[in-house]
C-alpha cells in the first residue's frame, strides 16, 4: 500500500459552469463546488415569446375531456398557454398524446388543494406500447406545468416519455437533440403499489431540461436510459417516494459492442447534470443510479436509501465519471452508502455476463465526496471496486458505519488513486489517521493513498 503525502423561444434558467469539460481528466471540484454552493436556484422559465392567448381545455369541441385536450393541443403555439381545467382520463382506445410540433406550454389550472389529472385506466394495443404513456415528447420547447399524471394498474407503462419515436414505440434516431423542456410543480404517480410505471422517461439526445418541484411514486421514478447527449439536465427540489429506481441515470449501452444489444452509438456529450435539493424517500433498491454517466453534480440531498440487502442510496457503475458528490445527508439501513463498482452484465442487466478482466476494465472514478453525513447500519459508508482514476475525500465528511468501515478500495485499475484532501473528515468516531491504522478505513495495495 503506498501513501504519498503532500429555452430559442423557451429559454431556461441554467447555471452554466463554463470551466467544466468532458474531456478533462480531473475537474478542479473546489472551484465548481464554490460556485454552485453560492447559487439561488431559480428555474422559472422566461420566454422569448410572451404568452399572449390560453385555450382552455373544457371549452373545445369533443365527445370526452381526452378529445378537448388534443384539440386544445393542436392550437398550441409559442404564444399560446394550453390550461388544463378538466380531470382527462385515457381509455384503452387512447393512445399518448404526441408533442410533436415544438413550442407546446402546458398548464394545470388551479384546483383547490389537488391538481388536474391524466389518468390511464386502460392498455392501448399492448402493455410494453409506447402509447401507453399519457404524454409522448418529439419535440423542443415544451413547458409541463401544475399537472398530476396518474396511471392505475399499468405494468411498464410511461406517465411521459421523451425521444424520437416511430408509432411501434420503436427509437427513431437517439441522436436528434430535443431541448429546453420544463417539467415543473407536477405529480407522477402510480396507484397500484407493486405496478412497474415509469414517471418521467428520457430516451435520446437532450439539451437544457429542468425538472423542478415534482413528485414522484413510481417503480422508476426518473429515467434517463442510454442518452447520448444530456447538456444541461437540472433536477432540483423534488420529492421521490417508494418504487425500486427513483432516478436512474443509465447509459449502458453507449458505446456497447456486444453484437446483440449494442446499439452502434457512443456517449456524445454529458455536461451540466444537477441532482440538487431533493428528498430521496425509502426505496427498493436504489434512490440514485448512475451507470455510464459523465458530470453529474449531486448537492444537497437527503438520501433514505432503500430496504433490500443490495440496495444503495448513491449507485455508480460502468464507466462513469467526474461525479461530485456534496452535503448530502445519507442514510443507508441495509447496504452500503455509496458504491462504486462495475456492471455485471451486458446491456441493461440482460446479456452475459461479463469476465472479472471486463468488469475491471468498466471501473468508475473521479468521484468526489464533500461535506456529506452518512450513516450506513450494516455495511461501509463508502466502497469502490474496480476503482477507475481517483476517489477524493474532503472536507467534513462524517461517516459512521455499523461493520466499523467508513472507507474501501479494492481490486483497482493501475494508477487508482485514493485521495484525502485534508484531515476534516471523521470515520466512525476517528480521525483520518486512527482510522487508517485501526481499520476504519481499508485500502488495498492496487490504490495510491495520497495524503494531506
Amino acid at each position: 500500500m503506498k501513501r504519498f503525502y503532500l429555452f430559442s423561444k423557451l429559454t431556461l434558467l441554467f447555471f452554466v459552469l463554463s470551466f467544466v469539460s468532458c474531456g478533462k481528466a480531473e475537474i478542479d471540484e473546489q472551484l465548481i463546488d464554490e460556485s454552485q454552493e453560492s447559487l439561488v436556484f431559480n428555474l422559472g422559465e422566461s420566454r422569448s415569446t410572451a404568452i399572449t392567448q390560453t385555450v382552455r381545455v373544457s371549452t373545445q369541441s369533443g365527445a370526452t375531456h381526452y378529445d378537448k385536450l388534443v384539440n386544445a393541443i393542436a392550437m398550441a403555439n409559442a404564444s399560446t398557454e394550453i390550461l388544463l381545467d378538466v380531470d382527462v382520463t385515457f381509455g384503452s382506445s387512447n393512445k399518448a398524446i404526441v408533442l410533436d410540433n415544438g413550442n407546446v406550454n402546458i398548464r394545470g389550472a388551479a384546483k383547490g388543494n389537488g391538481k388536474y389529472q391524466l389518468k390511464r385506466t386502460g392498455t392501448y394495443k399492448n402493455k410494453n406500447h409506447i402509447h401507453n404513456s399519457l404524454i409522448v415528447v418529439t419535440s423542443s420547447n415544451i413547458s409541463i406545468d401544475n399537472i398530476q399524471f396518474l396511471i392505475n394498474d399499468g405494468t411498464a407503462y410511461r406517465c411521459m416519455f421523451l425521444g424520437d419515436v416511430t408509432n411501434n414505440g420503436a427509437i427513431a434516431d437517439r441522436l436528434k437533440l430535443f431541448s429546453n423542456i420544463s417539467i415543473t410543480n407536477s405529480a407522477f404517480k402510480q396507484q397500484v403499489v407493486g405496478d412497474t410505471t415509469r414517471g418521467v422517461f428520457f430516451e435520446g439526445s437532450f439539451k437544457n431540461i429542468v425538472i423542478d418541484n415534482c413528485f414522484f411514486n413510481n417503480w422508476f421514478g426518473l429515467v434517463a436510459r442510454d442518452c447520448p447527449t444530456l447538456d444541461g439536465f437540472d433536477v432540483n427540489n423534488n420529492r421521490f417516494y417508494n418504487g425500486s429506481h427513483q432516478i436512474s441515470l443509465d447509459g449502458a449501452l453507449l458505446g456497447e459492442t456486444d453484437s446483440t444489444y449494442g446499439l452502434g452509438v457512443n456517449l456524445v456529450k454529458h455536461a451540466n447534470i444537477d441532482i440538487t435539493n431533493n428528498d430521496f424517500y425509502l426505496t427498493k433498491s436504489f434512490n440514485l443510479a448512475i451507470a455510464n454517466t459523465r458530470n453529474v453534480y449531486v448537492y444537497n440531498n437527503t438520501f433514505k436509501g432503500g430496504t433490500e440487502n443490495y440496495s444503495q442510496p448513491i449507485h455508480i457503475e460502468d464507466e462513469s465519471k467526474n461525479i461530485r458528490i456534496v452535503k448530502n445527508k445519507i442514510e443507508s439501513p441495509n447496504n452500503y452508502g455509496i458504491l462504486i463498482f462495475a456492471t455485471g452484465k451486458v446491456g441493461h442487466g440482460q446479456g452475459r455476463t461479463f469476465t472479472e478482466a471486463e468488469k475491471k476494465l468498466k471501473g468508475s472514478g473521479n468521484v468526489l465526496v464533500k461535506n456529506n453525513t452518512m450513516v450506513t447500519s450494516q455495511d461501509q459508508a463508502v466502497i469502490a471496486t474496480y476503482l477507475k482514476g481517483y476517489l477524493k475525500f474532503q472536507g467534513n465528511n462524517v461517516f459512521s458505519a455499523t461493520n466499523g468501515v467508513s472507507v474501501q478500495a479494492k481490486k483497482s485499475n493501475p494508477g487508482a488513486k485514493v485521495i484525502f484532501v485534508d484531515n476534516s473528515g471523521v470515520y466512525n468516531n476517528s480521525n483520518l489517521s486512527n482510522a487508517l491504522n485501526n481499520g476504519k478505513i481499508v485500502i488495498d495495495n492496487t490504490n495510491t493513498i495520497v495524503m494531506p
